[in-house]
């Protein structure tokens, strides 16, 4: 794997760690800090503790698949969580369950078009999707 790819794969990987840490750790104070998060319904301690724990697990793979190869499973399984939540948002947007606002502030805030990219060239890379395998 080109270093780039492993250093994308491994930026990703530390802050969902870090991301989901905080939501693990106080879950009421990422759930009113975080734009957008309250949108999506009211809260629900266990629900942001199960999606924490869900996003703890993506950042986990990713970051050993950037530590050594022999982890293309598990890049490819964190990366694969990451394109498919994505999509996610994407549908709940065309079947207008999400506001346009809220998915652009997302898109620009989470998902901008260089972590899109950067998104596929990690799971790509982990086997996740068709394309340039393990460079």
């Amino acid at each position: 794997m080109k270093p780039q790819n492993a250093r994308l794969a491994m930026v990703f990987g530390v802050s969902q760690l870090l991301q989901e840490a905080v939501m693990l750790a106080a879950p009421a104070w990422f759930y009113a800090a975080v734009p957008g998060v309250d949108e999506t319904g009211p809260f629900n301690p266990h629900l942001m503790r199960d999606v924490g724990c869900a996003f703890l697990l993506v950042g986990a793979c990713l970051a050993l698949f950037a530590a050594h190869r022999r982890f293309a499973a598990a890049g490819a399984t964190g990366a694969a969580y990451l394109v498919l939540h994505a999509l996610m948002h994407v549908w709940d947007g065309v079947a207008g369950r999400e506001r346009p606002e809220h998915l652009a502030a997302r898109s620009a805030v989470t998902a901008g078009a260089g972590r899109r990219r950067a998104v596929v060239r990690v799971a790509r890379n982990a086997g996740a999707l068709p394309g340039k395998g393990l460079e």
